[in-house]
């Protein structure tokens, strides 16, 4: 409960591929292989873009033994990622610098037909300081700061936190409430 990881390894797409394999496999036990590409066969992932699905969607399938999993783009099949590997496979990244990867030599690939999406479009997370680790965050599908992430930006002239902004440019005092001494 308590690895570390290579940041600069884990930013590069193709890496992220055979980290899934080799996490499944301290998962499982089992060897799996990972491909983007060409025939696959019993105990293979199968990460694809469907360009039918929505913006950040995934979709899990399982037939013969393949796990096919699919996004509009590469945020959606890292979601996509992360997201069966939290509901299948029981693993977490509780903070920047730690996973929980149970051993369960026992999993077995369920028979899976499924989509899914975030609820929310914009997902961020304060964790006290403003350092995150872009790869954790994107592990918990946060939107902002993230490896892979949107990048969504609401408010002007800032990110959040605006209204006392606004509230200096406002003249008329009727359009606010009055506080308990009557100001």
């Amino acid at each position: 409960l308590n690895q570390k990881h290579n940041k600069t390894q884990e930013n590069d797409y193709e890496v992220k591929i055979q980290l899934f394999a080799v996490r499944l496999k301290k998962v499982t036990g089992k060897e799996w292989g990972c491909r983007q590409t060409g025939p696959a066969v019993k105990g293979d992932i199968v990460l694809t873009v469907n360009p039918k699905l929505r913006e950040q969607e995934w979709s899990f399938q399982t037939k013969d033994g393949i796990l096919c999993i699919q996004g509009n783009d590469t945020v959606g099949i890292v979601y996509g990622i992360y997201t069966f590997f939290g509901k299948y496979a029981d693993c977490a990244w509780f903070a920047p610098d730690t996973e929980s990867l149970p051993n369960n030599p026992d999993w077995k690939l369920p028979e899976l037909n499924e989509t899914g999406r975030p609820v929310f479009l914009r997902r961020e997370m304060f964790l006290g300081y403003d350092l995150g680790d872009g790869l954790w965050r994107m592990r918990n599908k946060e939107t902002n700061r993230a490896s892979y992430g949107i990048g969504v930006h609401t408010g002007s002239p800032f990110d959040c936190h605006t209204f006392d902004y606004y509230a200096k440019m406002v003249k008329n005092p009727n359009l606010f409430g009055k506080t308990r001494n009557g100001n």
